[in-house]
């Protein structure tokens, strides 16, 4: 009996070791990685396209750093494959990546690319006929009265140009 018992237990473990269970199904893997496929600048922002991958959500990672140090993520639906990021420093360069994500698990970060955020868009000349701010003092014009100061002097544009010079701040 001891014999028996002993023969079967060797043979469930040699069994047990010679078909183990495929990786496949013993652990979940981690999604497909996905790619950038195009990164444009925007005003003070940046639209970022990336490739589809099928049932899988995304994270976009940016940061004014290469390293990514005090970077910000923003998670994207499944359904999507572009985003806008907006609210962010004009004329700044910002590294960006992005990443799959499937049942909590998550694919590694698609190449970083670079892009430079454009300038602000209110940088045309203002009409003629525009109300400027003068100081009493001063030799510039303002478009901005809290630029200019509690004692400034209220002008048309047309009246003050030629004699007072724009505002480097304000009237630029």
């Amino acid at each position: 009996m001891k014999k028996t018992l002993s023969f079967a237990l060797s043979l469930i473990m040699m069994l047990c070791t010679t078909f183990s269970l495929p990786a496949t199904l013993s652990a979940a893997s981690a999604p497909k990685a996905t790619s950038i496929t195009s990164l444009t600048a925007d005003v003070k922002g940046f639209t970022v396209k990336w490739k589809k991958v099928d049932g899988a959500s995304y994270q976009i990672q940016y940061s004014t750093s290469k390293k990514f140090t005090n970077a910000k993520k923003i998670a994207v639906k499944a359904s999507k494959t572009s985003r806008k990021v907006t609210k962010l420093k004009a004329k700044k360069k910002y590294y960006v990546r992005v990443r799959t994500n499937k049942n909590s698990k998550y694919s590694n970060w698609s190449k970083t690319k670079s892009v430079t955020t454009k300038g602000s868009s209110n940088n045309s000349p203002k009409p003629h006929g525009t109300v400027v701010y003068i100081t009493p003092t001063g030799k510039k014009y303002h478009y901005s009265k809290s630029c200019a100061g509690p004692n400034a002097i209220k002008k048309n544009l047309s009246e003050v140009k030629g004699t007072y010079g724009p505002c480097k701040k304000c009237a630029c």
